[in-house]
C-alpha cells in the first residue's frame, strides 16, 4: 500500500487498554502478525494482553494515514493523547517507563524500611504483606506458592495482570490456572469466586469402591489413568473410566452429581435387575421360563449361539435354536416382551429323519444334499403335505428325538410300478426305480433280472411281490 497508517487495538471489556501502532502494510496483515506473536508467547505487553483477554475481545481500527517520514511522530502524538485521556497504553516504550518509575518507587519504599532487600526479613515481610506492598500468591491448579506477583509472573505462563485478576475474582485464567492470594499465615484468602470454582480443588470419590482422594491428580495416579479423564467424569462429561464412576465432594463431603452420574446409576440398576429368560417356542403363553443371569450361562446350558441372544431379546429375531429369549426383570419377575415375541414363529429349523433308512440330519437342506433331492419337497413330506419324495418318507424330530408323525405319514402308499422284494436286504421296494435308486443297480439290469434270475445284480436278487 502507499504510505503508512497509524492504527489502534483497544479492548472492548471496559478495561481501558489500548495499543497504538504504525505500519506500511494493511491493518489486517499487522493484526495477524500481532496474534501470531501472542500465540508464540512474545513477552511484550500487547501480546500478553491479547492472550490474557482473548483475541475476540479486541477492537482494531485505523486512526490516520500519513507519509512514511511522519509516521513515527504521529505515533508518539497519538500515544501521548491516549495517555492524557487516562487509558492504559500497552506500547513497549511507555510500559518500560512505567516499570522504571515503579522500580524507583519500590526502591524508595525499600530504602525507607531499611534497604531494597528488606522484604526478606520475616518481620518486614509481614508488614509489607499487611500494607499490600507484597502479595504472595498460590497457583491452586498446580499447587505452587510464590512470594510475590513478580515471582509468579516470571515462573508462570500467565501474565501478571491475569494472575492478579484470577486471585481477586477466583476465575481461572485463559490457560486454565486458578490463583489465590496468601495471607500472613500462608493460608489462601478465598473469595466468593473461589468458592464457586472450588470443584477444581475438591476431593474426589470413587462411587463404586467408596475410596476418597484429596485431588483429581491423586485419584488419577492411584487408578493409573489421566487426570483429564477423571476430571471429565467428575464434571459429568463422561459416564465412567475403567468401569468406575467418580465425582467431586462438597465441603460437607456430599457427592456433587451431574446428569451423567444419574444416568449411569439408572443403567447400573437396570443391569442388576436384568436377567435372561428362555422359552420353548411351543410355550406360546410364556409360562415356563428358564432364567439365567448371563448370556454365557444361557448359551452353555441350552446349547445356543451366544452372539444371537441379544438380537432375539431386542426383537430382531423371533427365536434361536427353537428358543424364544427375552430380557427378564428381576424386580417384577416379568419378561420384557417385544412385538416380535408376540408374533407366531415363521421359520423354524428342525432335525429331519428319513423313515426308510433311519438316518438323521440337522435340517432339511442337509438331507436334500445327501439324497440329491429338493429341500422344499422334503419339508412338505415332514409337514404331512406329501407322502414321499423320490420314494422316501421323512419326518421332523422333536426336542427329545422322537418322530413327529402326521396323518399323511400313516396313509397307505399307492404303489407305482412293480412292488419288489430283496431277500438279501430284507426290504420291500415300491418299484424297480426305488430299488435301483437305493442300491445303485442299473435299471435295465434289474428289469432283465426279473425275467432271468441269472443276471448278476452284484450279489443281490429281487422278485415281484
Amino acid at each position: 500500500m502507499d504510505g503508512s497508517i497509524i492504527y489502534f487495538a483497544k479492548d472492548n471489556l471496559g478495561l481501558g487498554l489500548i495499543y497504538i501502532g504504525k505500519t506500511n502494510r494493511t491493518l489486517e496483515e499487522r493484526k495477524t502478525e500481532h496474534e501470531n506473536s501472542a500465540l508464540n508467547r512474545d513477552p511484550s505487553p500487547i501480546h500478553k494482553a491479547l492472550i490474557e483477554y482473548g483475541f475476540r475481545n479486541w477492537e482494531w481500527g485505523e486512526i490516520q494515514k500519513c507519509n512514511a517520514e511522519d509516521v513515527k511522530l504521529r505515533e508518539k502524538y497519538w500515544i501521548k493523547k491516549h495517555l492524557k485521556s487516562g487509558m492504559t497504553v500497552l506500547n513497549v516504550t511507555h510500559t518500560a517507563k512505567q516499570t522504571k518509575n515503579k522500580s524507583k518507587s519500590n526502591s524508595k519504599i525499600g530504602s525507607i524500611m531499611g534497604g531494597k532487600n528488606v522484604w526478606k526479613s520475616e518481620n518486614a515481610k509481614k508488614w509489607m504483606i499487611i500494607s499490600e506492598k507484597l502479595k504472595p500468591v498460590r497457583n491452586l491448579t498446580r499447587n505452587i506458592d510464590y512470594h510475590s506477583l513478580i515471582h509468579a509472573d516470571k515462573n508462570e505462563i500467565d501474565s501478571r495482570p491475569g494472575i492478579t485478576r484470577s486471585a481477586k475474582t477466583g476465575i481461572p485464567t485463559v490457560n486454565n490456572n486458578l490463583y489465590v492470594f496468601l495471607g500472613i499465615d500462608g493460608n489462601p484468602i478465598f473469595t466468593d469466586g473461589h468458592l464457586k470454582n472450588k470443584t477444581r480443588t475438591k476431593r474426589v470419590k470413587n462411587r463404586d469402591t467408596g475410596k476418597i482422594y484429596d485431588s483429581v491428580k491423586e485419584a488419577a495416579e492411584k487408578n493409573s489413568v489421566s487426570a483429564g479423564v477423571i476430571g471429565g467424569v467428575c464434571k459429568g462429561d463422561y459416564f465412567t473410566v475403567n468401569g468406575y464412576s467418580f465425582c467431586f465432594l462438597d465441603d460437607d463431603q456430599n457427592e456433587i452429581l451431574k446428569p451423567k452420574h444419574l444416568e449411569n446409576d439408572k443403567r447400573k440398576k437396570e443391569k442388576y435387575n436384568r436377567q435372561f429368560a428362555a422359552y420353548l417356542i411351543e410355550d406360546n403363553n410364556y409360562e415356563n421360563p428358564k432364567v439365567f443371569d448371563t448370556t454365557k450361562e444361557l448359551a452353555e446350558t441350552l446349547n445356543v449361539n451366544q452372539s444371537k441372544i441379544p438380537g432375539v431379546c431386542r426383537g430382531e429375531s423371533s427365536h434361536t435354536s427353537g428358543w424364544r429369549i427375552a430380557y427378564f426383570n428381576r424386580e417384577n419377575n416379568q419378561p420384557e416382551l417385544t412385538e416380535t415375541h408376540r408374533k407366531p414363529v415363521k421359520k423354524l429349523i428342525r432335525k429331519v429323519k428319513c423313515l426308510d433308512d433311519g438316518l438323521e440330519f440337522d435340517n432339511a437342506s442337509k438331507a436334500a444334499k445327501y439324497y440329491r433331492s429338493i429341500r422344499s419337497q422334503i419339508q412338505l413330506v415332514c409337514e404331512g403335505s406329501l407322502k414321499t419324495t423320490n420314494g422316501k418318507k421323512f419326518a421332523y424330530l422333536d426336542r427329545n428325538g422322537n418322530e413327529i408323525i402326521t396323518n399323511k405319514h400313516n396313509e397307505s402308499l399307492r404303489w407305482k410300478g412293480t412292488q419288489i422284494f430283496c431277500p438279501q436286504l430284507g426290504k420291500k421296494f415300491n418299484s424297480i426305480k426305488h430299488f435301483c435308486d437305493e442300491t445303485g443297480v442299473p435299471h435295465g439290469r434289474a428289469t432283465r433280472h426279473l425275467k432271468k434270475s441269472s443276471i448278476n445284480l452284484g450279489g443281490l436278487t429281487i422278485h415281484k411281490i
